[in-house]
């Protein structure tokens, strides 16, 4: 069966590939700037030790603590996707004894919080390192100009799609309000 005369909209799905490309770079960044904090400016003043083992209960409450100690909340996990799977592996999650209603959705393959901590996983946070964060203090996101979306044509070529742009600074305000943890095992058992 072939589809004559079908229409879509190319356009629109090149804006959306283009908005992802630019949400990866901005992550990215974000990333980098978290990972240039110096040890000694971390909360506890070093980074905490994640042993060579996999996540835990035991791991997230030494981040959560290491922000607290430093009397701020830590609101964000930021964790790799290896790490997600570990916690997801955890009894103490997949049991939700000690989680609210719909913390820890194991069909979906999420946890989505503990603490007060949102926890985000992503494959742009280096396997075996997590960040507890206290978004409100760590670190301000200054965005110059929105994004911008043109269109884009190369005659000669004769290729064409759409451009996206965006300014934007980061920085660091309070680098205590962050904990970092390496050395987690990076392998799911």
């Amino acid at each position: 069966e072939f589809l004559e005369d079908a229409t879509w909209n190319v356009l629109s799905n090149a804006i959306a590939k283009a908005g992802k490309a630019v949400g990866q770079k901005e992550t990215e960044k974000i990333i980098a700037l978290y990972a240039g904090i110096a040890d000694g400016d971390l909360a506890t003043g070093a980074v905490l030790a994640g042993g060579g083992t996999v996540m835990s209960w035991t791991k997230l409450l030494s981040l959560w603590y290491a922000i607290k100690s430093e009397k701020w909340m830590a609101n964000v996990l930021a964790i790799n996707d290896m790490q997600m799977a570990q916690l997801l592996n955890d009894a103490t999650f997949t049991n939700a004894q000690y989680l609210q209603s719909g913390q820890t959705d194991v069909e979906a393959g999420v946890v989505s919080g503990a603490l007060g901590m949102k926890i985000v996983s992503s494959p742009l946070v280096p396997n075996g390192t997590a960040y507890a964060i206290d978004t409100s203090v760590a670190s301000v996101m200054l965005l110059r100009r929105d994004v911008t979306v043109q269109d884009w044509e190369d005659v000669k070529s004769g290729k064409f799609g759409v451009r996206a742009t965006t300014r934007f600074g980061l920085g660091i305000l309070r680098a205590n309000a962050v904990a970092k943890m390496t050395n987690i095992k990076t392998t799911l058992t």
